[in-house]
């Protein structure tokens, strides 16, 4: 099914510290790729916090943004806490694990001013720090935030809504959020549906003794590969993606509110 020269795709991720491979790969595909910051912030998640390759047994570390306790409150609100010790955490992790890799120099740099310049706003941070990483890879996204469009709902019900406001003709969805959604909902609406369906790939990652580590953030590729790391987060896109495709019934198509 190739894509027709009015196909606009829209992703709905809430925004991730310094996310995974896939999460790239999403945003590449995209024609807009929302944040999702006007929800609720939980624990334990992505949000403030990612995987990092290190010596360990288990072969990675957590690399953590720390928040002041926001139990109920939304992304958008949520605010870093131990100013100042979490950045300098953060970057000698980042040392210590790539200080030695090949393409460490060229953009650590970047990073560690950017870590250094932030605010105590959790998603202020990150949305920096993606498009950072965007432009690092060579990935020319277009990232909103949900709050500036105030859509109305919970779950499915906010990202169609969202979905109409940007005109959207396919919904590209994460595959976490296949327990709550329901595509119907985009197909009623005149809106495709298609599951991002990403298939990690496997990538040198230097001289290591345990194995291949999956799932880590995007920054691991990106030192160790430069500027073929965009080549690689591609790479697991499936090339027959078009095929999982869900047509809206009727024929009918989204128009912006």
């Amino acid at each position: 099914m190739p894509a027709s020269s009015s196909e606009r795709i829209v992703a709905i991720c809430q925004p991730h510290f310094i996310p995974w491979m896939g999460y790239f790969e999403m945003a590449e595909r995209a024609d807009v790729f929302v944040m999702l910051d006007d929800v609720a912030y939980s624990k334990n998640g992505w949000i403030n916090r990612n995987r990092l390759r290190s010596p360990d047994p288990r072969g990675w570390q957590w690399a953590t943004v720390p928040v002041h306790d926001s139990s109920g409150g939304l992304i958008r609100d949520t605010r870093i806490a131990e100013a100042g010790r979490w950045r300098s955490k953060l970057l000698a992790s980042l040392r210590q694990n790539y200080g030695r890799t090949p393409h460490f120099a060229r953009y650590y740099p970047a990073l560690e001013r950017r870590v250094e310049a932030a605010g105590d706003n959790l998603a202020e941070l990150n949305m920096d720090l993606l498009e950072l990483l965007c432009d690092q890879l060579g990935i020319a996204a277009r990232l909103v935030r949900s709050s500036h469009y105030m859509a109305p709902g919970s779950k499915d019900d906010k990202l169609v809504t969202l979905c109409q406001h940007l005109g959207a003709t396919l919904y590209l969805a994460n595959n976490g959020s296949a327990p709550y959604i329901r595509a119907e909902k985009f197909l009623d609406r005149g809106i495709g549906f298609v599951f991002q369906d990403y298939q990690h790939p496997v990538y040198p990652q230097g001289d290591t003794k345990g194995g291949f580590v999956s799932h880590l953030s995007v920054v691991d590729c990106l030192f160790w590969h430069g500027p073929a790391a965009r080549d690689v987060v591609l790479s697991g896109r499936r090339s027959d993606w078009r095929s999982g495709i869900t047509c809206p019934r009727g024929g009918g198509h989204a128009e912006p509110l």
